[in-house]
C-alpha cells in the first residue's frame, strides 16, 4: 500500500498488520514480533 493512502479498508489494514507482526526480523534473532511478545508474557 503506498504511503499516504487514504482509501484502505479495515480488512486491508488488518491483513497488513498481521503480516508485519508475523514476519521474522533479523534484529529479533529471526523471530516474529508476535512470538517475542508472547514469550515475554509467559
Amino acid at each position: 500500500m503506498p504511503k499516504g493512502s487514504k482509501n484502505a479498508t479495515q480488512k486491508q489494514v488488518a491483513f497488513i498488520e498481521n503480516w508485519i507482526n508475523n514476519y521474522p526480523k533479523k534484529v529479533l534473532d529471526y523471530k516474529s514480533p508476535r512470538l517475542v511478545l508472547q514469550e515475554g508474557q509467559t
